[in-house]
């Protein structure tokens, strides 16, 4: 197994008219190897899911009989653009991740399979894993959004999907109704708040929270994100649509490691650390 470091700012200049939506005829051609004898991945370097997703993406490997090659993608400044794309928790620009499915891998780990996110170009498999957003508070009485008084401070992960379906809901809310949305561009900064009582309430992605509160999580309890959907976030991968073949195969893959137990094993032990 290989891993190579791929810098998402460096993918700026090639980008032309990939910037528009649709994408122009021939995907900016396709200049990543696809088949052969190895397996090339994507993943979000520092993802809530990081070890989850090298650990299933060892397995599709080995099933497929391929030899695994990683590419670590770091999130740094992000691009301004009107189209994002959501990888783990993280929102990247939708031209990014063309360049990256073009050029450097065939298939991108630790992606949501939620709908309306992705562009037409992009196809999805089947998911490997779900989890979901939760609200995390230390007020006593409190089970779910609802129970918190309009004011409240609720902190966000600034950019991420929830941040976006929360700001969408209390925008259309009358004034007098409204929480007081607090954004942060890191979970610890959303812990270290909640800690201090600067927050009255978070609504975070649990993976990625649970692991950033460690031994603190004690002091805090889950609660419902109602009325706000609190929707179960499947994770798979995202790969471009002309690639149908490889995505069968990859389905293939992990309907195997599911139905021989690998998959349910791995996500066991990855959640018990």
């Amino acid at each position: 197994m290989r891993i190579v470091l791929s810098l998402l700012a460096l993918v700026t200049a090639p980008l032309g008219s990939a910037q528009q939506e649709g994408v122009p005829p021939g995907f900016l051609e396709n200049r990543a190897r696809v088949g052969g004898e190895e397996l090339r991945l994507c993943y979000l370097e520092g993802g809530p899911t990081q070890e989850l997703d090298l650990a299933v993406a060892e397995l599709l490997a080995d099933t497929l009989l391929l030899e695994l090659e990683l590419h670590a993608v770091r999130p740094r400044s992000l691009i301004a653009e009107d189209h994002f794309v959501y990888l783990g928790d993280e929102a990247v620009p939708a031209s990014v991740l063309l360049i990256n499915l073009t050029d450097v891998c065939e298939a991108f780990l630790g992606s949501p399979l939620v709908s309306g996110v992705y562009p037409g170009w992009v196809t999805v498999t089947r998911p490997y894993y779900a989890a979901r957003y939760v609200l995390m508070t230390q007020q006593p009485g409190v089970e779910r959004l609802a129970d918190l008084p309009p004011g409240s401070r609720i902190g966000l992960r600034l950019g991420s999907y929830a941040d976006a379906r929360f700001s969408a809901f209390v925008s259309s809310l009358p004034e007098d109704q409204r929480w007081r949305r607090i954004a942060y561009p890191r979970y610890a900064s959303i812990a270290d708040k909640l800690s201090d009582g600067s927050l009255d309430a978070a609504i975070v992605w649990w993976p990625a929270m649970e692991r950033v509160l460690g031994e603190r999580s004690s002091g805090f309890h889950v609660a419902s994100t109602a009325p706000l959907p609190e929707p179960e976030v499947q994770l798979g991968l995202i790969l471009r649509s002309d690639r149908a073949f490889l995505r069968d195969q990859l389905d293939g893959a992990i309907a195997a490691i599911e139905a021989d137990g690998r998959l349910a094993s791995l996500i066991e032990d990855w959640a018990g650390d």
